[in-house]
């Protein structure tokens, strides 16, 4: 598959969870909306600002992948420009930097999204539904 079919894919999946996010939230009170909404803020404590600036300023040692939590591809990046050099790094893992730069603040929405799921979960399961 091309990276367009891929990103269309993506697309396309994370349409159908926004509407199943939507259908199971719309059964929330307000007060349990309220309650979701601290929860998933208290519970999920990445900054896409701090990210992209981890990536800006030191992303070819993976510092944003590891602040995000994606630790095996942050030793790899580590690896790689630790292995390679300054200049070998700069090439193989910057350009990878400067793309996870935009990819960030996806991340983070994903993961919210992802919290934000498993928290309306909970909350049915005490209500009994």
């Amino acid at each position: 598959m091309t990276v367009i079919q891929l990103t269309s894919v993506s697309m396309i999946l994370t349409f159908i969870s926004n509407k199943e996010d939507t259908k199971m939230t719309g059964q929330l009170t307000n007060e349990e909306l309220i309650v979701l909404n601290s929860e998933v803020e208290r519970r999920y404590g990445k900054s896409p600002v701090v990210a992209f600036l981890l990536a800006l300023f030191l992303g070819t040692f993976g510092a944003h992948r590891f602040d995000m939590g994606k630790t095996g591809s942050g030793i790899a990046m580590l690896l790689i420009t630790l292995l390679l050099g300054w200049i070998g790094g700069i090439f193989v893992t910057g350009i990878r930097a400067f793309i996870d730069m935009f990819l960030v603040f996806g991340w983070v929405k994903q993961g919210k999204a992802e919290l934000e799921y498993q928290v309306t979960n909970e909350i049915l399961m005490r209500r009994g539904e």
